[in-house]
Formats: structure tokens, C-alpha cells, sequence
């Protein structure tokens, strides 16, 4: 197996081989790995070792050397585990990267570890976009908030198996896309069914109202570029008596678009989400939402 530079983890992956014997018969072969992480010094050895060892001595042995180290260690921003097949977290899982960009705009869906920090009623986050395809440039990534937990996406796998986007989680709201926002405040997600729309079960917002495959992103996301997302719960004053909340995404500062719904997420921590899809396969939470998430 190839060493992958700065990786950290990595979703599930097969790969089939078909071999020939030297009789003419056929074989095939077919390897399998679920996770993949960096070991970058012998420190890191040793303390796997060391791990190994107190797991089947005394646990309290690794906590011990871990206090005693004067390695820093440093928190995971993203939840530290793949979350759907085509996800992989690198530089110290501070970063999202897509696999097999070019063959498939979608399959990287990541949630932050801990739910983000409320300010006067809003959520903000933001991402800086690392690589882009020339292809699938109608589509913008998508980013939101959600009320699941990480580890309840992990144990369910949803994103392994039949919900294609984030906007398909259960009480969540994103934005991105053809310049469009969702909410979905129900406790059950939402799967595709033949010959039913999505949103029949969730509220959608357009800035276009031309139809579906007419429609195009507002702007073409850059590298370099930071995009932002912010959630929030309107007031009194602001939502009159037909709106509850608002989502907006932003690029390098900029307001691109906000939706307003008439329906609120329930009052429960939330947590970012990031898909990583269409054009973007690779983005970076930014420092100052890194310091949010891990509470510095």
C-alpha cells in the first residue's frame, strides 16, 4: 500500500484485481480497508505500543504517559471518523478532500466534532476552498447546520448508503447548490424514492425560477476563496408573523444569497456540515471556526 502524505483517515474502500494463472484459469482478487491513518515518528510508535499494552494491562497506564508527554496533541475540528464513502480528513482533520473528484460530484459529507457556539441567536462558520474541478461548475458546495450528532451519522452510515447530500439529513438547514437553501426540521432523514420529490417532506428556497436542470450556481467558487455559512433565528421585529429563521452563505466576507423559512430547527445543539461536492473537492475550516469548535 502507498503512503498518503498528511492523511489521517479514510472511508471505506475496495478494489478488485483479475489475475491470470499460468493454466489459463481466471482469478480475482479483492482487498479491502475501512481506515487508514498516519503514523508520522516514532513517538507516534510508541505510544501505540504503549496503548496496546494498556488496554490489556491497565488503562490508566496511557493516560499517564499521554500527561507526561510534552507533545502537544492536537484536537480534531472535524469528527475524527469518515462519514461517507468518499471522504478523507487530512491535516489534522481540519480538512475535507473527496476521493475519485472527477468520476463522482458527490460522496464527502463531514460534520465539525463539537456543535458550534451561539451568538445572539446565530451559527457562523467558514471553509476555505483548497482544490476545484473546471467541471460541475453550475453546482456551489453546500454548507449548513444540523441538530444530529456526528456519532449518530457514524452509527446510522447514511452517507454510505442511500442519502445522496446533506440537505438529506434530518434537522438541518443548508445552503449552496444552483443558489438555493433547505430545511428539513422533521427527525427522520430524507431518502430518495422513485417518482418523489425531495421536497415534499422539506422546505426549498430559489434564487432562480427556472427549472431545475436551467439553473446555475450564482458564482464560481475559486481557490483560495472562503465561504461562510450562517444560521440564524430571527427576532420579534424581523420575522413578522410567517418567518421563524434564516440561512445565508457568504464568499470572502460577501454576502451571496440568505433564505428565510417559516419553520425553526429544534432547540438542540448544532452542529456544521460540510458537503463537499460538484466543482470543490477539497476545503479547510478556518482558524477562527476552529477555535470556536474546540472551545479556545
Amino acid at each position: 500500500m502507498a503512503r498518503l502524505s498528511r492523511l489521517c483517515a479514510m472511508a471505506d474502500c475496495s478494489v478488485s484485481l483479475t489475475a491470470c494463472r499460468g493454466d489459463g484459469e481466471l482469478v480475482s482478487c479483492r482487498g479491502c480497508f475501512q481506515l487508514v491513518k498516519e503514523r508520522p515518528d516514532s513517538e507516534h510508535f510508541a505510544l501505540c505500543w504503549l496503548q496496546e499494552q494498556s488496554e490489556e494491562e491497565e488503562p490508566s497506564k496511557l493516560l499517564e504517559a499521554l500527561r507526561c508527554s510534552e507533545t502537544r496533541w492536537p484536537t480534531p475540528v472535524m469528527f475524527p471518523a469518515p462519514l461517507s464513502n468518499k471522504c478523507c480528513l487530512t491535516n489534522m482533520m481540519s480538512s475535507a478532500l473527496r476521493r475519485e473528484p472527477q468520476q463522482v460530484p458527490r460522496g464527502c459529507v463531514a460534520l465539525s466534532r463539537l456543535a458550534l457556539p451561539e451568538r445572539d441567536g446565530s451559527y457562523f462558520f467558514s471553509v476555505r476552498v483548497d482544490r476545484v474541478l473546471p467541471s460541475w461548475t453550475s453546482r456551489l458546495p453546500f454548507l449548513g447546520v444540523t441538530c444530529v450528532s456526528p456519532e449518530e451519522v457514524h452509527r446510522s452510515r447514511c452517507f454510505f448508503g442511500s442519502l445522496p447530500h446533506a440537505f438529506c439529513l434530518a434537522e438541518s438547514a443548508v445552503a449552496g447548490g444552483t443558489g438555493e437553501a433547505w430545511l428539513h426540521a422533521e427527525s427522520w432523514p430524507l431518502v430518495p424514492k422513485l417518482g418523489q420529490q425531495l421536497e415534499a417532506e422539506a422546505t426549498r428556497r430559489h434564487l432562480s425560477s427556472l427549472p431545475e436542470h436551467r439553473r446555475a450556481a450564482p458564482f464560481v467558487p475559486r481557490c483560495g476563496d472562503l465561504l461562510g455559512c450562517r444560521y440564524r433565528n430571527l427576532r420579534e421585529a424581523e420575522k413578522g408573523p410567517e418567518l421563524a429563521s434564516a440561512i445565508g452563505l457568504y464568499v470572502n466576507g460577501d454576502l451571496a444569497f440568505e433564505f428565510d423559512f417559516p419553520r425553526r430547527l429544534p432547540s438542540k445543539p448544532l452542529y456544521a456540515v460540510v458537503d463537499v461536492c460538484h466543482c470543490v473537492y477539497q476545503v479547510t475550516m478556518q482558524p477562527s471556526a476552529e477555535d470556536l469548535l474546540m472551545g479556545s
